[in-house]
């Protein structure tokens, strides 16, 4: 989509990198990106004043506003002689919560003749998080219990919500399990050793998803089958001890 005034350049929507989780920066259905990493906006202009300075922004707000200040940096560049460029600029997230990006296009010497993206693409900045996973216990016939836990990142707060999906080498065990009120998640899974078994925290509104993986060592083979061996016996014990009542 575009927007422009008498004399201004076509100014075609944001596009945002790394592409925001569950949606895009174009289709203005929002995504999700960390707040504690950089992001990138680039935005491609056509039909601009040739061989003049532009000054070429975003416009970054945390209400759809039409204002038309530039969120710092812009940057200043002098037009191709066919009018038509792309420019990006880098930028360190304003802060969590929900924030509007339109592409602005400035004629540097003329506050008139100024270009704006029709559309906003709206991005979620989130709480960064840090998933841990651990195996509590080994259980009979081939089962581990393992536990995520999922905290705030460095200099955040909050106890995360939502659910952890656990992978066995790759494949979903289970449906998802919900985080309880201290952010943990706990499973048993059916395991063959070696194996890798991973956590994928879901996210949330207030967070960001994160995941962690545990390899399970060929170590682990021998008490696994000392467990199975007195499960069987127990088994074995249980049918005698049956058979001998009757």
């Amino acid at each position: 989509g575009i927007r422009h005034n008498t004399m201004a350049s076509e100014v075609f929507d944001p596009v945002i990198t790394p592409t925001p989780r569950n949606g895009t920066a174009t289709d203005y259905g929002g995504g999700q990106l960390p707040v504690d990493q950089p992001f990138t906006v680039s935005s491609v202009v056509s039909g601009a004043i040739p061989n003049r300075l532009y000054t070429c922004g975003f416009i970054i707000t945390n209400t759809p506003s039409t204002v038309f200040t530039p969120y710092p940096p812009s940057i200043d560049l002098t037009t191709p002689p066919d009018g038509n460029f792309t420019f990006q600029i880098t930028f360190t997230p304003p802060g969590v919560g929900t924030y509007f990006v339109r592409t602005i296009v400035r004629l540097k010497d003329s506050a008139s003749i100024v270009s704006v993206s029709a559309e906003a693409a709206t991005v979620y900045f989130l709480k960064p998080t840090v998933t841990t996973l651990v195996y509590t216990s080994l259980l009979p016939l081939g089962f581990v219990q393992v536990r995520a836990t999922v905290s705030p990142g460095a200099g955040y707060s909050g106890v995360p919500t939502g659910t952890v999906q656990f992978k066995i080498n790759g494949n979903n065990s289970g449906p998802p399990v919900t985080l309880n009120s201290s952010g943990q998640a706990t499973a048993t899974v059916f395991v063959l050793f070696p194996t890798q078994i991973t956590a994928v925290y879901s996210g949330s509104s207030e967070f960001f998803g994160s995941m962690a993986s545990l390899n399970l060592p060929l170590g682990l083979t021998e008490e696994r089958d000392r467990l199975n061996a007195e499960f069987q016996k127990k088994l074995m014990i249980s049918c005698e001890t049956e058979s001998i009542s009757k």
